[in-house]
């Protein structure tokens, strides 16, 4: 096939490097820049949109109880053009913040339907093949999200949500892909690697969508990121393979290596009777699922709002706004992992699961708690609104200590569906948290109204920690094991083994 000589072609460029380079780290570099389009695609629109509505034209947004909040600075320096979008005077839309909350929210429908099914798909279809293809159909319909938007806002509705849906299967299908892939004693290190695509994929695209919408106009922010997705899909559909007996490129000894770290063959579980019942009465469960959704309203909200918040009450300028709030995901890179790397040490020497997973959630929940407060009073004192807007993100990222890794510890036989049930969860509040704040701002953006929504948050930060304090459990749980029949090798009632054989080549 066409691919087959491509990847003939491009075997002497790897075999003077690929004693340097194994190819499962080409998978990795692969999937951590699957990650950042993804959250590329996701993320541009909270800033593009700030240069999409035309204030002007929406009443209320040229009244005193927006002018009157921050004065603006004036700035002579620029073009004119840089100087209306500033002012956020170019929008073609005229649309009020209900319509806005609903645009930023439309991703998350279709992310919120494709949640479940993404690890059974992969399964079945392989994790490139599902991967790739979501990725060149979320490109795709990000170039079409101009069209879409000056043909009806209704139309943009339907094109995000189809991004979310393409989306909505990549951390499943992840999971599948890197099961194959990374020997067990290098997980912790290509997890951390991989996923932190996401979070570099919001520091791009937020002070590139700002320097874009500025210099070439809001549309081109769509076509560069559609752009750059395809591109990337092209370097994935090329160079990943879905198990490593497949890829044309890896070393005999590389092969041996992940093959007999993996097992010298595959057991699939197809679980055919999920304790359903168990799962979703259970406390610990509960724990976890209410703790990380809450952790995502906050995130969700600082992600979708906190760019308008600063434009129409600090009145900061669209490159500024999209810089400043990247610079704070940025930031939240280095606590994450400092935080990951404290946690399993305190675990290896003996402190205790559930006590280190309280811990971290407490600082990751209540400092992020404090500083949202702190930023609904600080008015307009734009450096405060920053740093404590920062302290909020930075202290978020302790999460991936404390709430992300309790599935493994409760069901590590069911730790996909638990991951399918909680993301569930969390996309409903990437759903509803924007629609949140459009409805309280609706009409009037003034400081109090986003007081009531960074109060809220607060809220929520503080309810779920003290529900995770409450009932979280660090063991496993009685219905993860698999009840063993007399013979003692198959297991009965909730999970059939099906060994399908991985043969060396």
């Amino acid at each position: 096939t066409s691919i087959m000589s491509i990847n003939k072609r491009i075997a002497s460029l790897f075999h003077c490097c690929h004693v340097y380079l194994p190819i499962r780290f080409v998978i990795a570099m692969l999937c951590f820049l699957n990650l950042f389009n993804n959250y590329m695609l996701r993320v541009n629109l909270s800033v593009a949109i700030v240069a999409m509505v035309n204030h002007s034209a929406i009443p209320h947004l040229t009244e005193d109880n927006v002018t009157a909040e921050c004065p603006e600075e004036v700035d002579l320096g620029g073009t004119e053009g840089e100087r209306n979008v500033t002012h956020g005077q170019d929008g073609p839309f005229v649309w009020d913040e209900s319509v806005q909350g609903l645009t930023l929210s439309s991703y998350y429908w279709g992310y919120l339907l494709t949640n479940l099914i993404g690890g059974r798909m992969a399964e079945i279809t392989g994790a490139k093949r599902l991967m790739g293809i979501t990725l060149l159909m979320q490109s795709v319909c990000s170039i079409c999200i101009p069209l879409a938007g000056f043909l009806d806002w209704r139309a943009m509705l339907v094109f995000r949500g189809l991004q979310g849906a393409f989306s909505g299967v990549t951390f499943p299908a992840l999971q599948s892909m890197m099961s194959l892939w990374v020997p067990p004693h290098e997980r912790s290190f290509f997890s951390g690697f991989i996923y932190s695509g996401s979070v570099f994929g919001i520091v791009c695209v937020m002070p590139l969508t700002g320097i874009i919408c500025v210099h070439w106009g809001w549309e081109a922010s769509f076509y560069v990121t559609g752009a750059i997705g395809i591109f990337s899909y092209l370097l994935w559909w090329v160079l990943v393979h879905d198990t490593p007996e497949s890829h044309p490129l890896i070393t005999i000894d590389e092969k041996t290596l992940i093959i007999e770290s993996i097992g010298s063959s595959r057991s699939i579980k197809k679980i055919t009777n999920v304790p359903w019942k168990k799962i979703f009465t259970s406390k610990h469960v509960w724990a976890m699922i209410l703790a990380q959704t809450g952790a995502d309203w906050s995130f969700y909200t600082l992600l979708s709002s906190f760019p308008t918040y600063i434009k129409y009450i600090l009145k900061f300028d669209l490159e500024s706004n999209g810089a400043l709030s990247a610079m704070s995901y940025m930031i939240s890179i280095p606590t994450s992992y400092l935080g990951t790397y404290i946690a399993d040490k305190l675990i290896k020497r003996n402190f205790g699961v559930v006590r280190t997973r309280k811990i971290f959630a407490g600082l990751a929940f209540l400092p992020s708690a404090m500083s949202l407060v702190a930023v609904s009073y600080s008015g307009c004192h734009k450096v405060a609104v920053i740093v404590f807007y920062y302290v909020a993100v930075s202290f978020q990222s302790l999460i991936l200590a404390s709430v992300i890794p309790n599935s493994l510890e409760l069901a590590p036989n069911y730790a996909g569906t638990l991951f399918g049930i909680t993301n569930t969860f969390c996309t409903l509040a990437g759903l509803v948290a924007p629609v949140f704040a459009g409805l309280i701002t609706k009409g009037q953006q003034t400081m109090p109204q986003w007081r009531k929504i960074f109060l809220t948050s607060a809220a929520i930060n503080s309810t779920s920690f003290l529900i995770f304090a409450l009932f979280a459990s660090g063991d496993e749980q009685p219905w993860n094991k698999q009840e063993e029949d007399g013979g003692g090798s198959q297991p009965k009632g909730d999970v059939k083994l099906e060994t399908i054989p991985v043969q060396k080549q």
